[in-house]
């Protein structure tokens, strides 16, 4: 791993650890728009162009970034029931997101294919716990995609500028009651179950409803229509 150019003997000594350290850390104090190698490059004391030394552009080191963040998800220390581990798993993947709110666009809004090592090993673990609930290939990819289709949507509302929305949900479930009034009697009846649901965005109800479904009522997997 490259420490500093030869040719620069005055240059602060940097690393790719560090740099990507310092790009999070800027990111969660100021923000992804703000984010610039000019900037980081400011707050390392070195030259603009030093940190081409150690990543390519922008993109790139935003892509180390977003490993960074999927590297501090613990895959360690979960139930032994798979289905019980994903939920536990899927959890730590939230909160990993909910520590760092500012990187939500870099996963949710990226290819899987730019995920780093990091990202790689953690959703090869998410596929591994769907394998071993017994589904078979065909469910545990339809299931890989909702899931991430959904927490890609579940991250959206851990975004800065959407938390007063998440902070207020009850309030506006009230308020969308009131307004659609009798033209929706069925939204009407379930408002206390969706007051609590939306109230509660940390339990991500989706991927219990997800996971429920991989499992028949005798507890085996399921295969969706079509597929038995």
């Amino acid at each position: 791993m490259p420490r500093r150019p030869r040719n620069d003997p005055n240059a602060p000594d940097l690393d790719r650890e560090r740099i990507v350290a310092v790009s999070l850390e800027l990111i969660d104090r100021d923000g992804l728009d703000r984010f610039s190698l000019r900037a980081l490059a400011r707050e390392l004391g070195a030259g603009n162009m030093s940190v081409y030394y150690y990543v390519k552009d922008r993109d790139e080191l935003l892509e180390l970034v977003l490993d960074e963040v999927l590297g501090t998800v613990e895959l360690s220390g979960l139930p032994d029931d798979p289905i019980e581990a994903l939920r536990v798993l899927a959890g730590r993947f939230i909160g990993a997101f909910v520590r760092h709110p500012n990187t939500i666009p870099l996963f949710v809004l990226r290819p899987l294919l730019t995920i780093g090592p990091s990202g790689a090993t953690l959703f090869d673990r998410f596929v591994g716990l769907l394998r071993e609930t017994g589904a078979d290939d065909d469910v545990v990819a339809d299931t890989t995609v909702a899931l991430v289709e959904y927490l890609c949507g579940h991250l959206l509302g851990y975004l800065p500028h959407m938390q007063p929305v998440a902070d207020d949900a009850g309030a506006i479930v009230d308020l969308v009651v009131t307004e659609l009034g009798d033209r929706a009697p069925n939204i009407a009846a379930i408002a206390p179950a969706l007051r609590r649901t939306v109230g509660d965005v940390g339990a991500a109800p989706g991927v219990s409803l997800i996971l429920a479904a991989l499992r028949a009522p005798g507890g085996t997997a399921v295969a969706p229509p079509g597929r038995r």
